[in-house]
């Protein structure tokens, strides 16, 4: 039982492996992840709740994947509207799209692109955290300031109910406090603009937003009207909401664009306007930034306090959970002494690059598909005409292939030989459906576990398993699994768990070893005879038999 005090108010402990800063979905991941493991986490909020305002409306494949392997796909169910495509029109008086994007279920096991209700999908993971007994929550506080020392890092928070200061210690302190982080100002830790503009302006666009409620318009489908002068798009929400976005032009008043006439007017071609339908209205300025660095010490950024992406991809919040699942099984490591905190500098390493492509995407797809200038939309048009006469152009839009692909090409990986072209050494592992051992077809990842797993991939009896120390394996709570080709049935004799990989994902690493991270990247792939060279790189790369020693620091963090 977690100590209430007379208000039921959680009693914070003085010490904690592990301080988030911000119950946003980056945070409130990250935070689940922490329960999982059972690391004493302290989650706080300067609100009184998690977010009442409809902020995105996306999430893709790889987000639905981590909240299966939080247990939550079935809870997911009621909040989020899966599938749906993207259609792309001339202007808005326009019927057929000049471009689709119809993606299928892809790689991972879940359609790219998938409708939220961004309160009830923070409601939905919140009710996960509180679950955790070792994960205290705690809402109407903010953080003052923060001190890094050599064994530990203070917080100063402030109580807004009360008007009281606090202090809590902890080794770690996670900054998933959003765009405007005051960990990341306490840092001092500047954002800079990737956008790479021709004029060497920073990207900053501002768009008004309108959400409402008992919509006329139908489709799931997303619909962007790229027509000059105001580039404008609706999509549906989970809740039977739509989300309207019209680009504010220069010299155009907010607070008079926010007006009901105004509104009124932007919304006519596609739906009635009634005051009593707004949900939401506002103007909002869409950035392409990234800090400077994602950590300083054991503090480290996550999502929108580390990057801020525009809306035009639907990646933002995604990018968020990507920094959430590559972080915490590493904290993990370090606070079971298993690795040193060496290993955070993976953590940049990793998703810095990915981080910046999905900006880099977003704002091309904005520039390029919802231009004002007339020249461009020429272009445009023209381009997606030959594109929709040639097959392989087409499946390029159409399945979203633009998409970055979540690999990394440096980081906590093993690379016993060459990397080949096509190899998936560093790169999120596939999640097909297997045949399990109860003769029922499931997503790979139920056969796997929340540590890391080794694939035993091929004929059992051509590929088996060399004498080797345990150890290794307890340390890492790693989990064998076998994979069988489709000829296969997967039965119990040959291994504790035993899946058949019916659609032939695997066929390529036949008779090979394949590990997998927490995270569900591959962190090597391995022959029998390569087995002592792999593990013995793999303690090396995991900082597994040297400790650093840590200088003696003292960092204070003060809001001025």
């Amino acid at each position: 039982m977690k100590a209430l005090n007379s208000k039921g108010v959680i009693i914070m402990k003085n010490y904690y492996d592990v301080v988030i800063i911000g119950a946003g979905p980056t945070g409130l991941i990250a935070a689940s992840l922490l329960g999982e493991y059972n690391i004493q986490t302290l989650l706080v909020e300067r609100n009184a709740s998690t977010s009442e305002i409809p902020k995105a409306i996306l999430v893709d494949d790889e987000t639905l994947r981590v909240c299966q392997n939080m247990g939550l796909e079935k809870v997911m169910e009621r909040v989020i509207s899966p599938g749906g495509g993207a259609e792309y029109f001339a202007d808005s008086n326009s019927t057929t799209p000049f471009a689709q994007v119809k993606p299928k279920i892809g790689r991972f096991g879940y359609y790219p692109r998938n409708k939220i209700d961004q309160p009830e999908f923070e409601k939905t993971l919140y009710e996960n955290v509180k679950k955790y007994s070792s994960v205290d929550i705690v809402f109407n506080h903010e953080l003052i300031s923060f001190n890094e020392q050599r064994d530990k890092t203070s917080i100063n928070l402030h109580n807004s109910e009360t008007n009281e200061s606090l202090m809590v210690s902890s080794r770690f302190l996670l900054g998933c406090d959003g765009g405007r982080s005051t960990v990341r100002k306490l840092l001092n830790i500047k954002l800079m603009d990737i956008s790479n503009k021709a004029d060497g302006s920073s990207f900053e666009e501002p768009w008004i937003i309108l959400d409402l409620k008992n919509d006329d318009v139908k489709t799931r489908n997303t619909a962007f009207y790229c027509n000059p002068p105001r580039p404008s798009m609706h999509a549906a929400t989970s809740k039977g909401m739509r989300r309207y976005e019209f680009m504010l032009l220069p010299g155009e008043s907010e607070e008079e664009m926010l007006s009901d006439d105004v509104l009124e007017q932007l919304v006519a071609p596609f739906t009635n306007y009634k005051k009593e339908n707004v949900v939401k209205k506002a103007v909002v300025r869409f950035n392409a930034l990234i800090a400077e660095k994602f950590r300083f010490g054991r503090t480290i950024l996550l999502g929108d306090a580390a990057h801020l992406t525009p809306p035009f991809a639907g990646q933002g919040l995604n990018s968020g959970v990507r920094d959430s699942y590559n972080l915490v099984w590493k904290l993990k490591l370090i606070l079971d002494r298993i690795s040193d905190e060496s290993i955070l500098e993976s953590y940049e390493e990793e998703r810095r690059d990915h981080v910046a492509a999905m900006i880099k995407l977003s704002v091309n797809m904005g520039n390029f598909i919802l231009t004002t200038s007339k020249k461009r939309r020429m272009i445009r048009n023209t381009a997606f005409s030959v594109m929709s006469v040639v097959p392989p152009l087409k499946r390029y839009v159409t399945e979203m292939r633009f998409k970055p692909k979540p690999i990394c090409t440096k980081g906590l990986f093993v690379d016993i030989e060459t990397k080949e072209k096509d190899s998936i050494l560093g790169a999120a592992i596939p999640q097909p459906n297997v045949l399990f051992s109860d003769i029922t077809y499931r997503l790979m990842d139920y056969a796997l576990n929340n540590n890391f797993t080794l694939l035993k991939v091929g004929n059992p009896d051509s590929i088996h398993f060399p004498e080797f120390n345990k150890e290794l394996f307890t340390k890492l709570g790693i989990k064998e699994v076998t994979v069988l080709p489709s000829s296969y049935l997967p039965h119990e004799a040959y291994g504790e768990t035993v899946i058949t990989d019916t659609e032939g994902v695997f066929n390529a690493y036949q008779n090979k070893f394949i590990l997998l991270r927490p995270d569900r990247y591959v962190a090597g792939i391995f022959t029998s005879q390569q087995w002592n060279e792999f593990f013995g790189k793999l303690e090396n790369t995991l900082q597994m038999k040297e400790r650093m020693v840590i200088k003696e620091s003292s960092l204070q963090h003060n809001i001025s």
